[in-house]
């Protein structure tokens, strides 16, 4: 049997926000972190493309009161964040252009993790790149997938699927488990994210919870809460990320717009129920389960994986058959909401049992998670490294190795 490897390092493009204001880039740390109790060396190589938005992204690692031992040279920046090692590389192209020319960013991405002293790479979503890269250096890989909208895109090719093939492929849910399998036709390993409640948990004193919470985006629900905004002047709303688009609604005296936000404790101490009005499939809806630290409940389109998510500990709204862009449709939902938080604002006792049950469900989920993880650990990550898969022959489109390039 082989030592246990040395040094896991995450290798990302655009999947990894220092803000840690996204569910991808937080389940993903907290898996390293939890490397990192194993005694191993753990960093992270992030690639950003050439956008406005990642360019901020890298230059805010130079100013985050988290991180430390920064240096730079031009396009690449490392810090220690967290206690963990972020390598943070700027790509020649935006993402849109990235994959009709992968060779100049795929050099890149070759050569920086080459320099890295690296035993084992975890590679995730649709960064097919990355997953080459790790593949052309003989680094054996895992792959994760924490969404729908990141599956469906993943190349369906029989080299891609190959690359896969190479580790354990890891689903953040049943709903994306079972959607690997139908898509990619893999079978893949449920690995629900790994939770620091410590993180969210706050006060449970009432006098201080009063707002109806949500964390916003096009596709979890923008239109619904809008117009509960609008339909709700009596309560104050919170909401949370930068994709917020409500025209003039950010003006309204009963909301309370935070943007992104590092200190996420400051919008769960601030609200009593949380909101997951989302429109497309959700792969599980972490933010059910750190809303549930505190004992608030949630109430949640019954979509994609969030019922996974949820348990038994909220309230489940029925939007089957329904279209948020036809109005009718929408301002049925939005009329389901509002009774159902009435329901719960109303009725002391009804609101009472669902904060237990948000606790009671976080509660049974961090005895899951010790368990789950050691298995996981022990039985595919591990295992892999003493029985590393052969590595396939994958070439770029030009037909050589990036190694070979000029």
């Amino acid at each position: 049997m082989n030592p246990a490897p040395k040094a896991f390092a995450l290798l990302s493009i655009n999947k990894f926000n220092p803000y840690m204001c996204d569910g991808v880039s937080t389940s993903m740390f907290e898996i390293l972190h939890f490397l990192k109790s194993k005694g191993h060396k753990v960093s992270i190589l992030n690639f950003l493309t050439n956008e406005p938005y990642k360019k901020l992204i890298f230059e805010t690692s130079l100013n985050n009161k988290n991180s430390i031992n920064i240096v730079k040279k031009k396009n690449i920046c490392k810090a220690t964040f967290k206690g963990i090692e972020i390598l943070h590389a700027m790509l020649p192209d935006r993402q849109n252009e990235i994959h009709k020319n992968p060779q100049k960013s795929l050099k890149i991405i070759y050569e920086e993790t080459k320099k890295q002293k690296i035993d084992f790479a975890l590679t995730l979503e649709e960064n097919i790149l990355t997953l080459t890269a790790a593949s052309l250096l003989g680094i054996p890989s895992t792959h994760f997938f924490h969404s729908l909208f990141f599956v469906k895109p993943f190349p369906q090719d029989p080299v891609s699927r190959r690359l896969l093939q190479r580790g354990t492929v890891f689903s953040t849910s049943k709903f994306i488990q079972t959607k690997v399998t139908e898509l990619l036709n893999l079978n893949s390993v449920i690995w629900h994210p790994i939770i620091d409640f410590n993180r969210y948990r706050t006060s449970t004193d009432k006098k201080t919870k009063r707002g109806i919470g949500f964390y916003s985006g096009e596709t979890k629900g923008n239109k619904i809460i809008n117009k509960i905004i609008e339909k709700m002047p009596h309560l104050q709303f919170h909401v949370v990320g930068r994709y917020y688009k409500n025209h003039f609604r950010k003006n309204s005296p009963n909301l309370t717009y935070y943007g992104d936000i590092t200190d996420i404790k400051r919008f769960y101490q601030s609200i009593k129920i949380l909101l997951v009005p989302s429109i497309n499939d959700e792969a599980f809806a972490r933010v059910i389960l750190e809303a549930a630290a505190s004992g608030i409940p949630t109430i949640a389109n019954n979509i994609g994986g969030i019922p996974e998510a949820l348990g038994d500990s909220g309230i489940l709204v029925n939007t089957k058959d329904l279209n948020i862009n036809k109005n009718s449709d929408l301002e049925k939902i939005v009329d389901n909401y509002i009774i159902q938080i009435n329901n719960l604002i109303n009725n002391s006792n009804k609101y009472c049992f669902h904060s237990k049950k948000a606790l009671d469900r976080v509660k049974k989920y961090t005895n899951q998670q010790q368990l789950r993880q050691n298995h996981i650990y022990d039985k595919y990550l591990i295992k892999q490294w003493n029985q590393p898969v052969p590595v396939p022959d994958v070439h770029t489109q030009s037909g050589e190795s990036p190694e070979s390039q000029p």
